[in-house]
């Protein structure tokens, strides 16, 4: 997970920041994880074909001042403390499993529509494949999306239609 540790580090490195005990938002350092965001929140393929322009941005630099302020809304340690448990995340280290991914997974019994999109440069596609394979009966249904890891954020009215008509479908 180093690309969550150069948006921590992006956070915390602005000196207003002061080790998280900081009095007013740091702001430098906000702005600097928005800009990573911009960078991996969607796919290639998005800025190449200007998506950005269905967002009613008119620019990649809109793009990144967009990002900016999204992430000036949230607190600064709330976003470190969301990271770290995201870098910390583990189902096998869910109690009876001792570090055993594949049999936590296994250990399932809901029924699980999992649906990545194809473009997320967060999650590759492939690693998800191959951990939908130890969930007992998952729906593993991928969105063809450019919009990577923001797919399922509705900023698409063509990926909300998708995830609509996929959630519908599993629930019959």
């Amino acid at each position: 997970m180093v690309r969550l540790e150069g948006f921590k580090s992006a956070i915390m490195a602005d000196a207003a920041y002061d080790g998280g005990n900081y009095t007013e938002p740091p702001t430098i350092g906000l702005r600097a994880g928005g800009t990573h965001w911009a960078s991996w929140g969607t796919s290639q393929e998005w800025f190449r074909t200007e998506l950005y322009r269905d967002m009613g941005l008119d620019s990649t630099q809109a793009l990144v001042e967009w990002w900016q302020q999204l992430v000036l809304s949230w607190d600064a340690n709330d976003l470190i403390a969301l990271a770290n448990t995201w870098q910390g995340n583990d189902v096998g280290d869910t109690q009876g499993f001792n570090g055993d991914s594949e049999l936590a997974l296994g250990s399932i019994q809901a029924r699980v529509l999992y649906m990545p999109s194809a473009t997320d440069m967060y999650f590759h596609i492939d690693a998800l494949r191959q951990e939908a394979q130890f969930i007992p009966g998952v729906q593993f249904t991928v969105m063809p999306s450019l919009w990577g890891h923001t797919a399922g954020a509705g900023l698409s009215s063509d990926d909300v239609l998708f995830m609509n008509n996929a959630i519908r479908e599993f629930l019959q």
